[in-house]
């Protein structure tokens, strides 16, 4: 198999040229779909020569980043989770797994994940292509890596063995331990709030459940504009008491029938308002 890069003006692909002739149908499902995990797949003919166009811009090959090509538990938990990802999303297109390239050549990666490549004109079996696949890990894993070695040989040994899907051997690879992912996820997610005191994402959240209970109501527009139009109008009367009783003083004014009428209206529209937002739960659950 052929492979070479070549830039056009703001793109950059992979082409590769088939030695075999490629199945249409499935030169067809990769043309019209943007399948996750796969790089976006375009065949093209010049002067009689056909090339399977991968975009591959603002991408690079796994290998690249490799000097000397030798792959962490880290980066083998990665690259186990993407095949696992694309793996189980091709069957919706009734892609079979022995077209997707598992050469680290292949294998593109930036800052959102691993890509593959898919060659519909792949006519090796499924077997041959994940057991040339797991030799090579082991001959690329970091050895100094505990994870890298548990990972790659474990995927070996159960590649060898041939009784199970791919599927099925990827999830239990990736479950027998806590993916690296998930422990640096973890390790990111405590923030300091005090020296030497350390708080979960969880435990913060829950310590400012106490201002989000003013928050997490939307107010009925309706009821809100009543208590608005209440509070307004017995603003508006005090005011227009005031006026009517320049001479008297304000603790006369505020002291009248009326006056405390208009009072306890401003009071009661205020509480409604707050009401409109808070949400109150008489049973003492949110």
């Amino acid at each position: 198999m052929k492979a070479e890069y070549k830039k056009e003006p703001g793109k950059k692909y992979l082409v590769i040229s088939p030695e075999s002739p490629e199945k249409e149908f499935a030169v067809q499902m990769l043309s019209e779909n943007k399948i996750p995990g796969l790089l976006s797949f375009e065949k093209r003919i010049f002067n009689g020569d056909t090339g399977f166009f991968y975009d591959v811009s603002g991408k690079h090959a796994l290998q690249d980043n490799l000097e000397p090509l030798l792959l962490s538990g880290k980066k083998i938990s990665g690259l186990l989770q993407s095949l696992y990802c694309v793996s189980g999303s091709i069957g919706s297109y009734f892609l079979e797994i022995q077209g997707i390239i598992l050469d680290v050549e292949y294998i593109f990666e930036d800052e959102q994940g691993m890509y593959f490549c898919y060659n519909p004109s792949s006519e090796v079996k499924e077997e041959q292509v994940l057991e040339t696949f797991a030799t090579r890990l082991l001959e690329i894993i970091d050895h100094d890596d505990d994870m890298a070695v548990e990972l790659g040989y474990g995927f070996y040994k159960m590649v060898k063995q041939g009784d199970k899907a791919i599927l099925q051997i990827l999830e239990e690879i990736l479950s027998e331990g806590v993916p690296v992912d998930e422990i640096e996820e973890k390790r990111e997610n405590r923030i300091e709030v005090e020296e030497d005191i350390w708080m979960t994402e969880e435990d913060v959240e829950e310590k400012c459940d106490m201002w989000e209970i003013f928050f997490q109501k939307k107010p009925d527009r309706e009821t809100l504009i009543c208590f608005v139009v209440l509070l307004v109008v017995s603003l508006g009367y005090l005011g227009y008491l005031l006026c009517l009783s320049q001479e008297m003083s304000l603790a006369g004014v505020t002291g009248s029938n009326s006056s405390i009428t208009a009072i306890v209206f401003v009071v009661l529209s205020v509480l409604g308002m707050t009401a409109a937002f808070v949400d109150i739960d008489i049973k003492g659950k949110r």
